[in-house]
């Protein structure tokens, strides 16, 4: 019935009109969370109603809320579910929806919104499948080179969806129009709320709907452009992201080119295709190799703070799936057996559903297998209330520092597999094995590392687009190139709606 009423919703002749779209995934109820909604609320205004919305696992899906600052929980430290309080006919968030919803898009114009959770690879949908950044950039390739497509994205790790983090821009300038085609398609623009390696916090703010500050912006500004908006972002200093546009993406690809100082072999170009020396780039502004050793450095601080995360993140749930089946032997083994009738399920075909391995599998709608269903969701409360106060997490804790755990954790291959982690760890004096505090710390961390890495893009990227504009302007042979980077900035400073 949902892809019926998503093909009814999208699959409408070629329109003149801006048409819109917002996919919020979310993961599962325990981890869509009340302020993702509220996004999806501020959007859809922007948007005039009019946007196709794919919200975690449709309409009346569960999701957690919170009261004074803190998520709701019960007095077993297990978070509270609501249903969504999004009024108007929405769509699972779901692959097969999204794959729908990209297949009917059509217009001279589209845009959208892109939130809720990311991971290093793209955008958490529901039930913990993930729509890659390829794929999206994929489908942006696929759409007539005159469409005129832009996007807001506001996940963890957003920038991946605007360009291939293992791009590799050429040296040369022919081959610039055949990898523009591949990495820049023209007339194709985003806002992402941060880089593609950084972790961001939701767009409009922790408040409540009235309170959000995105908006109080919006409300001000009803016809935005890209560029407005990350003029915005800025200026909100509690954020620690760097808002990145697409054209940001392309000065940093062209400056590599621009700059370069050292002679070339015969046939390299640098500014024209008649000469094969090439012009020495100057030792200031943008080119300046301090500015770019201080940019590498910011860049490896939060590689490392950004991978001691993820270290820690995964011994957490290497750990925690055994203490709760110790803790909750019932529970756990009911999950499990839902488990597994889910997924045989999966295989027959009576059932689109997705999994997380150590988790849940979620869905919206149906109402086969609601036992399991539900089996699944209170597994997923306790495995979030260790988290939630200072005696289950000390009970976990415990059981970390048992003699059991203790001798595994002393293999060396679980040694040289997180190292990182086990350097972390051997910091934390007073809170030997605390793995969630590892975490915590390091997450801080990484965000302390994008603030850093933020305020000098900030004071540095005017320069390089002044300075990579001009270089487009003054040379004749980057004249195919200057043609796509108009294009993708007409598409960041005109209104997105």
């Amino acid at each position: 019935m949902k892809i019926f009423l998503l093909l009814f919703l999208s699959s409408r002749a070629w329109s003149r009109e801006t048409v819109f779209y917002i996919i919020s995934g979310g993961g599962e109820p325990t981890s869509h969370h009340a302020r993702y909604e509220r996004d999806v609320r501020i959007f859809d205004e922007l948007f005039g109603g009019k946007a196709t919305i794919l919200n975690a696992g449709g309409r009346g899906s569960l999701h957690t809320t919170t009261e004074n600052g803190s998520f709701r929980r019960d007095p077993e430290g297990r978070l509270v579910l609501v249903p969504s309080e999004l009024k108007k006919e929405t769509l699972q968030a779901g692959r097969a929806e999204v794959e729908t919803l990209f297949k009917n898009l059509k217009g001279e114009s589209i845009t959208g919104y892109l939130g809720d959770h990311g991971n290093r690879e793209g955008l958490t949908l529901w039930g913990w499948e993930t729509l890659k950044g390829k794929s999206y950039r994929d489908w942006l390739q696929s759409l007539p080179a005159d469409t005129v497509a832009r996007a807001v994205v506001g996940s963890c790790y957003p920038g991946v969806m605007l360009v291939d983090p293992q791009r590799s821009p050429p040296l040369g300038i022919s081959a610039w129009p055949n990898y523009l085609k591949l990495q820049f398609p023209v007339n194709k623009c985003g806002l992402a709320s941060g880089k593609e390696d950084e972790l961001t916090e939701s767009l409009g703010g922790n408040g409540t709907y009235e309170e959000s500050p995105l908006k109080d912006f919006l409300e001000r500004h009803p016809k935005p452009s890209l560029q407005e908006m990350k003029q915005f972002f800025y200026a909100r200093m509690e954020l620690r992201s760097t808002p990145v546009l697409t054209s940001d993406y392309l000065v940093e690809d062209l400056l590599k080119q621009m700059c370069v100082k050292e002679p070339q072999p015969a046939g390299f170009e640098i500014h024209t295709e008649s000469t094969t020396t090439p012009a020495a780039a100057p030792l200031t502004g943008p080119c300046d190799p301090k500015i770019r050793e201080e940019k590498v450095a910011h860049d490896k601080e939060l590689q490392v703070q950004d991978e001691t995360y993820q270290q820690a993140k995964e011994m957490y749930l290497w750990l925690l799936p055994r203490f709760l089946a110790k803790q909750w032997p019932e529970e756990s083994q009911a999950y499990e057996n839902a488990v597994r009738k889910i997924e045989f399920a999966q295989r027959t075909a009576v059932l689109n559903l997705r999994s997380k391995p150590g988790i849940a599998l979620t869905a919206g709608g149906d109402t086969l297998l609601q036992e399991e269903r539900d089996a699944v969701l209170e597994y997923g409360r306790l495995w979030e209330s260790v988290r939630s106060g200072k005696s289950r997490r000390k009970e976990f804790m415990a059981f970390a520092q048992g003699p059991v755990i203790q001798r595994e954790i002393q293999n060396p291959t679980v040694q040289s597999r997180f190292p990182l982690f086990f350097s972390a760890l051997a910091g934390l004096r007073n809170a030997p094995l605390d793995y969630l505090t590892v975490q915590e710390t390091a997450v801080e961390k990484a965000l302390a590392a994008q603030s850093a890495r933020r305020k000098f893009l900030q004071l540095h990227q005017q320069a390089a687009r002044e300075f990579v504009e001009n270089e487009l302007k003054k040379h004749a042979d980057w004249a195919e190139v200057k043609k796509v980077y108009d294009s993708i900035r007409k598409c960041e400073t005109t209104p997105i709606n």
